[in-house]
Parts: C-alpha cells; sequence; structure tokens
C-alpha cells in the first residue's frame, strides 16, 4: 500500500514537472483577447516559458546572436580607436617639438652653417621617443586585438554550444 501510495506520488510529481517543462504559447483569440495555449495557436504564436517572459528560440536567438558579436565588435572598434587616438596626441606632440628644434639645428660656424650638436641629440631622443610610443601604441593594440578575438569566440562556443544542446533535446 505505501509503495503504490509512493508511485502515485512520483507520478504526481512527474507530471507536475513536465508540465511546467511544456511549452506554452501566448496569442490573440478571435476577438483579439489573449489566449493561452499549449500548441501554436494563430500565425503569432509567442513560445512563452514558465515565467511568462518571451522563451528563447532560434529565430530570437540568430538575432540577438547578431547583436552581441555587433556589440563585441563595437567595443573592439571603441578601445582600438580610443588606443590610436591617444598616442596621436603623443606623436603630435614630438613631431612639434622636433619641428622646433629643426629651426634652430643649423648655427653659424666657421665654415659656415653647421649643425648645432646639442640640439641634434635632442632630436635623435624624440625620434627614439616616436619609436618607443610606436612599439607601445602596437603592443596594445595587440594585447586588444587578442581579448576581442577570446570574447568572440567563447561568444561563439556559447551559442554553438546553446544550439547543439537544443538539438540534442529535440531527438
Amino acid at each position: 500500500m505505501k509503495s503504490s501510495l509512493l508511485l502515485v506520488l512520483l507520478a504526481a510529481v512527474g507530471l507536475a514537472s513536465s508540465a511546467s517543462a511544456a511549452t506554452i504559447y501566448k496569442c490573440a483569440g478571435p476577438t483579439g483577447a489573449t489566449v493561452y495555449s499549449q500548441t501554436p495557436c494563430g500565425k503569432d504564436a509567442a513560445a512563452m516559458a514558465s515565467n511568462g517572459t518571451k522563451a528563447s528560440n532560434a529565430s530570437n536567438d540568430a538575432g540577438n546572436d547578431k547583436a552581441t558579436l555587433a556589440q563585441i565588435e563595437s567595443r573592439c572598434d571603441a578601445g582600438s580607436h580610443k588606443i590610436v587616438d591617444g598616442y596621436r596626441l603623443q606623436f603630435a606632440d614630438a613631431n612639434a617639438s622636433i619641428a622646433d628644434l629643426h629651426a634652430h639645428l643649423m648655427v653659424p660656424g666657421a665654415n659656415g652653417a653647421q649643425k648645432d650638436p646639442a640640439v641634434q641629440k635632442k632630436i635623435d631622443v624624440l625620434e627614439a621617443h616616436k619609436t618607443d610610443l610606436l612599439g607601445s601604441q602596437d603592443r596594445e593594440l595587440s594585447t586588444l586585438r587578442d581579448q576581442c578575438q577570446v570574447e568572440r569566440t567563447a561568444e561563439t562556443k556559447r551559442q554553438s554550444d546553446r544550439d547543439a544542446s537544443r538539438s540534442m533535446v529535440k531527438r
């Protein structure tokens, strides 16, 4: 008797959980009133999750997937522009300083005009600084590209895993 009662209780719990896992569709009825059904009830049928929100389906996911990847691309592009713009200002400052120094580079000497070694040394230091800036910019951009690729790969894998689990459920 106890085992029969236990089986009935387990069956009831199983039915309740399978009923809550079933898809419910929300449609507009013939009079315009909202209708809920266990089967698609019209052209406008929207699958609903058990909490009343729109359920995830392949067509919704495709749009969301594109949007998510577009957001990653947008963040990466913005980060790249920020890096380049920051260095552009530093390059411009160095170039302006070099131009000013070139105006004072040539000084009168015994054999006519000659380069001032102190000014030439300052120009050389600024040119070396520009080379260092270029290397730093390249490293920052490379790091950003790597981070963006990791994000894209993780998102693509998440989408693939979701699609694979969805196809396993359908079998």
